[in-house]
């Protein structure tokens, strides 16, 4: 094998492991990219459950207004009724 063949063959060589390469960088990349859209789709879901969340506390927290309301109509009705037995 004379030179200018030894330097083909090592150029081939040399090719095929930078496909190799290429190939491992493709894999670990579309990896990644499937890593960043589940990570995506979890933010979303986080979100949306987020805003269920806050949504939840609103109507809890106006129920327990319309309680302390409806606890304090009660207690005017019971003073007023004491107030109508002691007269």
């Amino acid at each position: 094998m004379n030179q200018y063949e030894k330097e083909i063959q090592a150029l081939k060589y040399r090719c095929r492991k930078l496909e190799q390469q290429c190939s491992m960088f493709d894999d670990t990349f579309q990896k990644q990219n499937q890593l960043v859209k589940s990570q995506d789709d979890m933010i979303q879901i986080l979100k949306e459950r987020n805003h269920y969340l806050e949504e939840h506390i609103a109507t809890l927290t106006k129920a327990y207004r319309v309680q302390e309301e409806l606890c304090q109509t009660q207690e005017e009705i019971i003073r007023q009724m004491r107030k109508d037995q002691t007269r």
